[in-house]
């Protein structure tokens, strides 16, 4: 999954593409987004982690 966002945007407003595996998400379908936070982490922000 690949999304690209511009914080500068208002909220709601800042996610300006998503991709799965190269391709636009298909609107019509459901997906599942996990996430989490890391002791100590800004509960604000969105961290990159190199997997």
């Amino acid at each position: 999954m690949k999304v690209e966002c511009v914080s500068s945007k208002p909220k709601g407003l800042r996610i300006t593409k998503i991709e799965v595996n190269g391709e636009p998400i298909d609107l019509n379908r459901e997906y599942n987004v996990v996430s989490f936070q890391r002791e100590g982490e800004k509960t604000d922000m969105v961290y990159k982690i190199k997997m």
